[in-house]
């Protein structure tokens, strides 16, 4: 049951309403600026305890399906894709390998420009769609890029952010496998499952496992983005927006700078996104949790409400 509800979640809820909320207005009630804090701060805190980091063995016994599903989807994906490298020589496995590397990343870049710059709506934070939390936990990572160095990986990194793309993804390849050519297939077949892990790349560029020789020698290669590459994409916020190992990043820049940055709304441009999370992280209320300044309509609500104190203090009072 479970596992229906999670690919109800992504398939469903998360793609076609967090499309439709994007594109459409929203159809939340309007809330105060005291409600929307006191409920944005509740969930938060329910947020940050759901992903504080604990023992493996008891996440796999708190949720016994996430490894069974991993090992069940492992072993057929895996199984259908060793008959095609065996049907194959190792050159032309490892030309599809490549070239599914250089896509996996620029699909995490691709994903990453749309949660990065999609507007988390001015509505009770329980009301929000798969999509738009996700959009609001790439935007949090902004303000708070060591979020990494403390989440749990298995629950946080890869179950739910790894495994909920990589189920449907992994069905739909499934149904489409004996339409596809060999070579396609196994470009696929790289693609979803250095997708599913992409997140523990970004975490080591972030410093998470830093005294390990293994990450060293995996960024140093270029198998692993760089944290010199990505910490780029924190200063600047439009550049640098892979997080497999920033093979794809110059094309990928070129079709945001091309595509969306003209596009965007005033209130979601980088220069916009750098005052708010870089130069004025006090005066945009984003230097403590639940970082309200992350919403753009917390942002033009509160500063309405600041200018309109300040009009009020300014005025005369009459009688004087």
């Amino acid at each position: 049951q479970k596992w229906f509800y999670m690919v109800d979640h992504v398939v469903r809820r998360s793609l076609w309403n967090g499309l439709r909320r994007a594109c459409g207005p929203a159809d939340n009630p309007p809330l105060s600026l005291g409600e929307y804090e006191a409920r944005n701060a509740a969930s938060f805190a329910a947020f940050a305890a759901e992903v504080a980091p604990q023992p493996l063995l008891s996440r796999w016994r708190a949720d016994p399906q996430n490894p069974l599903l991993m090992l069940l989807l492992f072993s057929i994906h895996g199984c259908s894709a060793a008959a095609v490298v065996g049907a194959h020589s190792w050159p032309y496995a490892g030309c599809a390998a490549l070239l599914g590397l250089f896509c996996a990343d620029a699909m995490t870049g691709l994903v990453h420009i749309a949660l990065d710059y999609t507007p988390v709506p001015f509505a009770d934070p329980l009301s929000r769609t798969p999509f738009e939390l996700a959009c609001f936990g790439f935007q949090y990572h902004h303000v708070k890029p060591d979020n990494w160095l403390t989440a749990d990986m298995w629950y946080y990194g890869i179950c739910r952010t790894g495994l909920s793309f990589y189920f449907p993804m992994a069905a739909l390849h499934w149904l489409a496998w004996a339409r596809l050519a060999d070579f396609a297939n196994l470009v696929l077949y790289v693609v979803l499952h250095i997708g599913m892990f992409c997140q523990v790349s970004h975490a080591a560029a972030h410093g998470r496992w830093a005294g390990s020789r293994w990450v060293k020698l995996l960024q140093r290669s270029g198998l692993w983005v760089s944290p010199a590459a990505h910490r780029l994409h924190h200063c600047e916020l439009d550049k640098n927006f892979c997080i497999v190992n920033g093979w794809a990043n110059p094309l990928v820049d070129r079709l945001f700078r091309t595509l969306v940055a003209h596009r965007l709304p005033p209130s979601m441009t980088p220069a916009v996104q750098r005052e708010v999370y870089i130069a004025r992280r006090a005066a945009n209320a984003v230097e403590a949790p639940p970082y309200h300044g992350l919403v753009p309509g917390y942002r033009e609500r509160l500063r309405h409400r600041q200018s309109s104190s300040r009009s009020c203090l300014a005025r005369p009072r009459a009688g004087r």
